[in-house]
């Protein structure tokens, strides 16, 4: 017997796609190819291409999509689809993969709609991992962060998601009620009918688990009213909640009636992921009716439906298969199932604890090992006078009744008194019929082996009453009728399918005919093609031939360029560095000013020198990476001024190319600014950082070098200044056609902002994406 009533969780659903959109030029070889295709598809037994997953056009999508706010899109929806509709169990390592993706991609675009759908699916991502924490943590700061951007619509998804993972139990009822109110409200004002439907669900759930059963009814038949806007999958999760509505009144015929309406809208729907759940409740109202060889056939069922799908670890499952296994009289199976399944993980979350526990009794107890079945049941007590959450009282009322009825079983009536009394007290808080009934016949056969015959009487009338209430004539004969009309709509549907199966096989036999005449129709045709084929394949390989020579006479002289221009890069950086040997020779002899003069100008023929080295190290050879470039320069110009740990150069370089013609003044630019830092803006023996920062977006690309030092004077920095350093900045900048502001705040900052060249043909908006590099250089 399994816990009743249980919960299985509605599954989250989205507009599915299934169309794909492609379109290509395609050759006159291709139109041959294909021809030939069509022909050969016309021959009997051909497989027809199946329909693509859910996944698949997303993915096509992804690859076709350019890095713009459409792929950010595709991302969320990929990680929907892995979260929602994909059961694997490595699932969320792909929720996590295509969450970060859309996250990194929006840090270009700042859209708050998609930040705000991110961050609920990170939550729910890790609610579903991590239980035991409060939700509420994780769902009102998205709230409060849709509230200030206005997104009504993802903050209707997060008061739903945060009253979903509230528990079930009695005092978290109320506020997991006010999270769906409040989704229910901003639902309404977007006019989003299906998450509207859906919280009229939950409430529905939350009123039935408050025993409200007339509110209920009236809010699960208003979703049925609406069968249109909800789809098949609302209604029949609605069904659902009917027949556990009509179950828990003790209102049998009525509940058999919408288990099977739940079992057709499920295959209009096409969706079977809790079909277990609705099997498992069909497999209990027979039992309930007193019909155990259809209870019996429905669990069959039920059993196959969970072990294809279980994954280790899924323990409300575990427990499930395994009491499948007991009804159907095979203990040792279930047993060795459970056994083998726990030596694989054992449960760490104590909910899941006690109820191993408790199937372990139970299992224990049919192979009348009442030791280990004694063991495990006194402690799936002491794990639930432990357990404070998740505990509704209707699982304490199914402890209480399962050490009961075990010590009833043994003759140890004293023992079993007071766990019987005490589900009787938990059943009647909740108003469980059947499990009323059943702990009445328990009382009463307790009561009279202890010798309490007057409550033993009172017990004996209660069970009969109850019994009485359920099973009359009356609901027997819509039983029966219910159970006519079911078969009966199953016979139409097998002879329809009958049916069809006798005109594919006409069809069959038709296409079989007309597939020989065209056979020997494609036959001829295909010698015709086979001539031309091979006709155009000689003509083609010419071509191909005379293609191949120009291209080798190409790509020499292509090869032949680059080490011209190699040699010539090679050549100027010998001559720079020439100058620089000279310049230092020529030190030996300079003092003061002509000195520093003269180091000033061996640093800046050094930072066009790099550029050159660059060019003919690598294999570009027209454009400059500055996240190789700069690190060098500063290394330079820190052996150069001995700055030793004094100074602490800090770098985040995107991967931005230039070409020569910016890659020079931008490098003489930040040689100007970093020495004139080194040299002033730190007073003697103070400790300091320049920041060097470079960054390329759809507006331009951004330069920022910046001390923490003493700071510069704006009236010097704004004015015609008489500075070397300062003209030779300003005017490298207008030769690259850029805007620069110099900041004094907290010392000196220097921003510029420029364009890149138009013939520098590197795509400036991958490098944005790609990331930040960070260079930790001292």
């Amino acid at each position: 017997m399994q816990t009743y009533p249980a919960r299985n969780p509605y599954i989250r659903k989205k507009e599915k796609e299934d169309i794909f959109h492609y379109s290509s030029k395609k050759s006159a070889m291709k139109k041959c190819i294909s021809f030939i295709v069509f022909i050969f598809l016309l021959l009997p037994g051909r497989p027809q291409s199946s329909k693509p997953g859910d996944l698949v056009p997303l993915l096509s999508k992804l690859a076709q999509s350019k890095p713009d706010t459409s792929r950010i899109g595709i991302f969320i929806r990929i990680a929907e689809t892995y979260f929602y509709k994909v059961r694997l169990p490595d699932r969320m390592d792909s929720v996590v993969f295509y969450l970060k993706k859309a996250q990194q991609l929006n840090k270009a675009f700042h859209i708050a709609k998609f930040q705000n759908n991110i961050n609920l699916l990170f939550a729910q991502h890790r609610s579903e991992l991590y239980p035991s924490e409060d939700p509420r943590m994780l769902f009102l700061p998205i709230i409060d962060a849709c509230k200030k951007t206005g997104d009504q619509q993802i903050e209707a998804d997060a008061w739903m998601e945060l009253g979903a993972t509230i528990e079930l139990d009695s005092a978290s009822l109320p506020y997991k009620l006010t999270c769906y109110q409040n989704g229910l409200v901003l639902a309404r004002k977007v006019q989003n009918n299906y998450v509207e439907l859906r919280l009229l669900l939950f409430i529905a759930r939350v009123h039935t688990q408050q025993q409200k059963y007339d509110l209920v009814e009236r809010e699960l038949f208003q979703i049925l009213k609406e069968e249109k806007k909800a789809g098949p999958t609302i209604i029949m999760y609605a069904c659902h909640e009917v027949t556990v509505l009509y179950m828990e009144k003790g209102e049998y015929d009525k509940a058999l009636f919408y288990a099977l309406k739940t079992l057709k809208m499920m295959g209009v729907s096409g969706d079977s992921y809790d079909a277990g759940a609705f099997y498992s409740r069909l497999s209990a109202i027979y039992s309930y009716l007193g019909k155990p060889a259809e209870s019996l056939e429905w669990s069959r069922i039920d059993l196959e439906q969970k072990m294809a799908s279980y994954i280790v670890g899924n323990y409300r499952k575990l427990n499930d298969i395994v009491n499948q296994l007991r009804q159907q009289a095979k203990p040792r199976e279930a047993l060795a199932f459970i056994q083998e399944q726990l030596r694989q993980q054992k449960p760490t979350d104590i909910n899941d604890q006690r109820m191993t526990q408790r199937t372990l009794g139970d299992t224990y107890r049919d192979l009348h090992m009442d030791d280990l079945a004694e063991k495990s049941y006194v402690e799936m007590i002491r794990l639930g006078n432990q357990q404070t959450r998740n505990f509704p009282v209707w699982d304490r009322g199914y402890d209480n009744v399962r050490m009961g009825s075990f010590y009833l079983y043994r003759g140890l009536y004293q023992k079993a008194l007071p766990f019987l009394e005490t589900s009787l007290k938990n059943y009647e808080a909740y108003g469980l019929f059947p499990h009323l009934r059943s702990v009445h016949a328990y009382l009463y056969k307790t009561d009279s082996a202890l010798g309490n015959y007057v409550e033993a009487i009172k017990h004996l009338k209660e069970s009969s009453r109850l019994g009485d209430s359920i099973f009359n004539m009356t609901r027997n004969k819509q039983i029966e009728e219910l159970q006519v009309a079911y078969k009966t709509e199953q016979k139409d549907k097998d002879f329809l399918l009958l049916k069809g199966k006798q005109k594919l096989a006409q069809v069959q036999l038709q296409h079989s005919q007309n597939t020989r005449d065209l056979t020997i129709a494609g036959a001829a045709l295909l010698l015709i093609i086979a001539v031309l084929l091979y006709r155009l394949a000689l003509l083609r390989k010419k071509n191909n031939r005379v293609i191949k020579n120009k291209n080798e006479q190409l790509q020499h002289l292509v090869t032949e360029k680059e080490w011209l221009l190699k040699e010539v890069h090679h050549r100027v950086k010998n001559n720079l560095h020439t100058v620089i040997g000279l310049l230092e020779s020529q030190a030996a002899y300079l003092q003061d000013d002509a000195l520093k003069a003269n180091e000033i100008s061996k640093h800046r023929i050094y930072a066009m020198s790099l550029i050159h080295q660059q060019l003919y190290n690598t294999e570009d050879i027209k454009t400059i990476d500055m996240t190789v470039y700069l690190p060098e320069l500063l290394d330079y110009l820190g052996e150069s001024f001995g700055i030793g740990r004094n100074i602490r150069f800090r770098l985040d370089i995107a991967p931005v190319k230039l070409g020569v013609s910016q890659a020079i003044p931008v490098g003489l630019i930040i040689n100007e600014a970093v020495t004139n830092s080194i040299k002033y803006a730190f007073r003697p023996g103070k400790q300091g950082n320049i920041t060097i920062t470079m960054h390329q977006s759809a507006d331009g690309i951004n330069l920022v070098i910046a001390d923490d030092g003493i700071g510069i004077n704006p009236d010097i920095a704004s004015a015609a200044s008489t500075s070397m350093g300062l003209k030779l900045i300003k005017g490298l900048t207008r030769d690259i056609d850029g805007e620069i502001k110099f900041i004094n705040e907290n010392g000196t900052r220097i921003e510029i902002n420029f364009k890149p060249d138009p013939l520098n043909e590197i795509s400036t908006l991958a490098n944005t994406i790609s990331g930040s590099v960070q260079y930790p250089l001292s």
